[in-house]
């Protein structure tokens, strides 16, 4: 675990930080459209995507970049590592999210802990900001989502699914994005060797 951290912790970073910036990105969005609630879910729906796509095209590339390794048996193929990756990410968000839930049912009576859960939901908004017109827009038994402490729980599982699928397809040389991801002169001459040795 120690060699994984050490391999994969600057693309942990990463993914954190494209979460804070699209997430400032989606709260902006979330309150120029805060009057209309279809147009916030809509801009939500939309963050949320951007922000997959920015993780799926780096735990891509990384899975990529593994895959020689793998195929020379110089590394062996874990198709768990993009999960531990976007887990690792995560991290914050989780240790937030368990101070809100412990904080949440004694927010009303007592100060401390009132201002505690107040502060950790406004962190939690901000470094998750893509939620936020979901989270308030839609509703269950009458109260927003984003009263809901297991909501932000939630919302870090879209990221982890990406991760996980975007390093096997890397490992696996599969693009989804081959449209946006132009094949170069190498990738090119990749290809034409494994035809080569098919033969």
């Amino acid at each position: 675990m120690k060699d994984f951290f050490n391999k994969y912790s600057f693309a942990m970073v990463k993914l954190f930080v494209y979460q804070c910036v699209i997430g400032l990105f989606g709260n902006v969005l979330a309150l120029t459209f805060a009057k209309s609630v279809p147009l916030k879910i809509i801009v939500s729906v939309f963050s949320i995507l951007f922000y997959s796509f920015l993780c799926y095209m780096l735990v891509w590339e990384i899975g990529s970049k593994d895959n020689p390794a793998i195929e020379g048996k110089r590394m062996k193929f874990n198709p768990l590592s993009g999960l531990y990756m976007a887990f690792g990410a995560a991290i914050p968000n989780l240790i937030i999210a368990t101070i809100h839930a412990i904080c949440l049912p004694f927010a009303g009576s007592d100060k401390l802990l009132s201002g505690i859960c107040a502060i950790s939901r406004i962190v939690l908004l901000f470094i998750e900001g893509m939620f936020t017109g979901i989270l308030s827009a839609i509703k269950l038994n009458g109260m927003a989502l984003n009263n809901f402490w297991w909501a932000y729980f939630i919302i870090s599982v879209p990221a982890v699914i990406v991760a996980t699928v975007a390093y096997i397809l890397g490992c696996k040389n599969i693009h989804f994005t081959k449209v946006l991801l132009p094949v170069t002169p190498e990738e090119m001459e990749i290809k034409r060797e494994k035809k080569m040795r098919k033969k």
